[in-house]
């Protein structure tokens, strides 16, 4: 009933955090102390979310399904799920504490405060599934602690969703401010290499918000506009070749020693771009719903390439 809806809230988190990666590089020095502390605390809850508690919510409701009532697998012999850590729970107190001090954050801050308790609850009730099966306690209970779990977890994580929600489009609303300050700052001060990674990042994120309804929804897509984005990043990863190419700008950039990180990053965006190609063929066919699978396959595979990127560029920056 609602996997649907976890995945759309997951991918929402996951646009959020690749763009605050990007903002730290140089955001960091117009903040203060106290900024810096609480922006952070902001961001691992999100980091935590989109992560692994995604994984653990997935992982579950893919062997015990999705509605109100459980779903016991055929010929089940165990579970094992990502643990809930101590770590994740420090995340969890060390987000809510800040939500209450200074500087303002505005709306964000009672998005947190609104979202403590119920994410609380939840993990503790994955915390606690985890340990059932983790014990083998359905050998002795035939399920029933099972099953009782089961409910509790989907009435919880209905509560938590609308309020993880309102959490991440508040945290988007930051981000979104600061994206082009970021990219006017890096151009000032001539860090080519470096804006153009974030420009062919940024651009590849807005072609897959593009993807998300089609992917999950089954909706419509605007196709010229997908296209347009399509051209504006070959020439963006055309421009990131060719600076990244300037021994002087690398050094500039302090990337140097990095040639193997710009190389790796060239390869994965190359691959993303190879993906948006196959992607533009399939689109432009009226009837692109026949080929669902082959859609869909290079929708995940455009995604992990884009992955893979973010993670390169925040190892080489």
């Amino acid at each position: 009933m609602f996997k649907k809806e976890i995945k759309r809230v997951l991918i929402i988190i996951l646009l959020v955090t690749l763009c605050f990666f990007f903002i730290a590089c140089d955001f960091y020095e117009l903040m203060t102390a106290n900024d810096v502390e609480k922006y952070d605390a902001y961001v691992e809850l999100n980091n935590y979310m989109v992560d692994w508690l995604d994984k653990t919510i997935i992982n579950y409701c893919n062997v015990f399904g999705d509605d109100e009532e459980i779903i016991m697998p055929k010929k089940f012999f165990s579970f094992s799920t990502y643990p809930i850590l101590q770590v994740h729970k420090d995340i969890v107190e060390k987000a809510f504490v800040f939500s209450t001090k200074k500087p303002s954050y505005g709306a964000i801050d009672t998005s947190v405060d609104n979202l403590y308790s119920p994410l609380k609850e939840l993990m503790l009730i994955l915390e606690e599934i985890e340990n059932y099966y983790r014990d083998e306690a359905f050998l002795q209970d035939d399920f029933v602690k099972g099953k009782e779990l089961h409910k509790q977890f989907y009435h919880k994580y209905i509560e938590y969703l609308p309020l993880a929600s309102d959490f991440l489009y508040d945290l988007r609303i930051i981000v979104e401010e600061s994206k082009q300050e970021d990219l006017e700052r890096l151009k000032e001060e001539d860090y080519m290499i470096t804006y153009t990674a974030l420009k062919i990042i940024y651009r590849a994120q807005e072609m897959q918000e593009m993807l998300y309804d089609l992917y999950y929804e089954e909706s419509t897509i605007d196709y010229n506009l997908f296209k347009e984005h399509y051209n504006l990043l070959s020439e963006d990863i055309e421009d990131y070749i060719n600076y990244s190419k300037d021994e002087s700008r690398r050094k500039k950039e302090n990337l140097i020693d990095d040639s193997a990180g710009i190389y790796i990053f060239t390869r994965h965006v190359k691959d993303m771009h190879d993906n948006a190609t196959k992607l533009i063929e399939i689109l432009n066919v009226e009837s692109f719903w026949e080929d669902e699978e082959a859609l869909f396959d290079y929708i995940e595979d455009f995604n992990t390439r884009l992955s893979y990127a973010i993670d390169l560029y925040n190892t080489m920056l």
